[in-house]
């Protein structure tokens, strides 16, 4: 007689996934995307001068009197500090050397430290705040200066409309005042679509190049503002006012924008981790630093429509 299903599992091995499968992954595009530079030191020092003290020229026609008019930076200089970002893991020597045959345990976990590290570096990213923790570095709300923002539907919040989508990006002014990206929430997103919608025009896309889960790129309609793709970040907060709006960003990325900062030697691995045997016992503790921040240039090379809902 042939065997009953329970003796033939019997005779089978179970599959099991490698690694751990995150169940609610966060989209956070704009990680492609933005470019890290190495530094000396624990700051980056920008020396920023007003258009009131950038000096003067005259046109001459002969015999004009020229005064001195040399350029003169702010003082003190705009600092950039580097903070450290850090996680821990301990693993026993059982689950080490005796439980790792499908799943390398120090493997496994070591991939879940530096998503937790890339996650809360994002989450930073947009709401820093270094003068309420002095522990991390300033986001996006802290670094965009009030004379560049919008606020939508002329100061009563809401989904914008499409003058002020213009309005945004007319506030970048480095890069040739043309910002990289538009950078926002899944809610945001929606909320340019719809802005378009109610205006009866047809949003706009732009065919870019996507990374597939199976590895692979291929081209891909996005979402575009004039030709400036909208990338989103599951980690732009909704938390603004009582109505859970949010906000978009007309970033311009690198030189003369906003980038992240790394120590000198870091460039071929930003994340790095040491390993310590936990006195007494038989287990390994495992601790994954980043040593980072971000720095931005000019404040002309990032605006902010917010509000948005």
């Amino acid at each position: 007689m042939p065997l009953t299903n329970a003796q033939a599992q019997l005779l089978s091995e179970e599959a099991l996934l490698a690694g751990l499968v995150e169940n609610d992954p966060k989209r956070i595009q704009l990680a492609r995307r933005l470019p890290f530079y190495a530094v000396g030191g624990d700051r980056l020092a920008v020396p920023r001068v007003t258009s009131g003290n950038l000096g003067t020229a005259v046109w001459d026609t002969g015999g004009t009197a020229i005064s001195d008019t040399s350029a003169v930076p702010s003082d003190p200089d705009v600092t950039f500090p580097l903070k450290l970002l850090v996680t821990s893991f301990k693993v026993n020597a059982t689950a080490e050397y005796d439980m790792s045959n499908v799943n390398d345990q120090v493997e496994v976990q070591m991939v879940a430290a530096v998503k937790r590290l890339y996650y809360k570096f994002w989450e930073t990213f947009n709401t820093g705040d270094n003068s309420a923790n002095p522990q991390e570095f300033d986001g996006l709300r802290r670094l965009v200066a009030s004379g560049q923002t919008v606020t939508a539907r002329d100061g009563a919040g809401g989904v914008p409309a499409l003058r002020e989508l213009d309005q945004l990006v007319g506030k970048i002014t480095t890069n040739g005042g043309r910002p990289h990206v538009l950078y926002t929430s899944r809610k945001g997103a929606e909320a340019i679509r719809r802005a378009h919608y109610r205006a009866s025009v047809t949003p706009e896309t732009i065919e870019m190049r996507i990374e597939d889960a199976d590895g692979s790129t291929r081209v891909m309609p996005v979402l575009a503002w004039d030709g400036i793709p909208v990338l989103v970040d599951d980690q732009v907060p909704s938390d603004e006012t009582s109505n859970n709006y949010t906000s978009i960003y007309a970033l311009v990325l690198g030189r003369e924008g906003i980038y992240g900062v790394i120590p000198e030697g870091f460039q071929g691995r930003m994340i790095r981790a040491n390993r310590a045997l936990v006195d007494g016992k038989g287990q390994d503790c495992w601790v994954a630093y980043w040593p980072v921040g971000v720095a931005l240039e000019s404040q002309g090379g990032v605006a902010r429509l917010q509000q948005v809902g």
